[in-house]
């Protein structure tokens, strides 16, 4: 075994790093009213991270404001879109994709899309 001063130790200086990361911005897109055979209530907030492009879901448990976040593999569902499939697919028929999957690959019913409250 080589003893201590048989090793070179160099020194690199680095650059000075962005510790500040970079905000995301998120667009709900929509939140969808689930439940499952045993009338467990669940919300699932469909988001459009506007920074990068990408679809991001979120389940909670409940059909309230707020709730106990849930792993989104609690759906059990074989797979939920997270692109669109044309160029001109609307959000209305993306969400429709969603509603589909949900319905057809997983543990819980779709019951509704909560709509928003405009004044």
């Amino acid at each position: 075994m080589a003893s201590p001063d048989h090793y070179v130790v160099k020194t690199v200086k680095l650059k000075q790093l962005e510790i500040m990361p970079k905000q995301k911005t998120y667009n709900t897109l929509g939140i969808f009213l689930l439940e499952d055979y045993m009338g467990c209530k669940r919300s699932l907030i469909l988001r459009l991270n506007e920074t990068s492009g990408f679809i991001s879901y979120v389940m909670y448990q409940g059909h309230g404001s707020s709730g106990v976040g849930h792993a989104l593999s609690g759906l059990q569902c074989k797979s939920l879109p997270y692109e669109k499939i044309s160029d001109d697919e609307t959000i209305e028929e993306f969400k429709a994709r969603v509603a589909i999957a949900i319905q057809e690959d997983s543990v819980f019913k779709f019951i509704r899309e909560r709509k928003t409250v405009k004044f």
